[in-house]
């Protein structure tokens, strides 16, 4: 039983350090948190859904955040925007709204 909990302890911590192996240690947005404070200023001037008006979700890889929101209902406006792990930056914020 130990040798299981033991396997899976060093199964998570392996998949920690995978999930952030991209990140230099200079990098300014080194956390899911901070990605989203910058996708949420940057989609509509920070009037983009809270987390109780949907879910925002992220994504790290090569050292970009890939930042969107899941909204709880399909007719909301959707966001999605990229922001660069070294220094924050993004292109913009993209905004997709349904038409029916």
């Amino acid at each position: 039983m130990i040798k299981g909990l033991l396997a899976i302890a060093l199964g998570a911590a392996i998949a920690a350090c995978a999930a952030n192996s991209s990140l230099l240690p200079a990098d300014r947005v080194r956390d899911p948190a901070s990605a989203i404070r910058i996708a949420r200023e940057a989609c509509a001037g920070g009037i983009a859904p809270s987390v109780g008006e949907g879910w925002w979700r992220t994504r790290l890889r090569d050292r970009v955040w890939r930042v969107w929101l899941t909204a709880p209902d399909e007719r909301a406006p959707s966001y999605e925007i990229y922001v660069q792990a070294a220094d924050g930056s993004s292109e913009g914020c993209m905004i997709a709204v349904r038409a029916d």
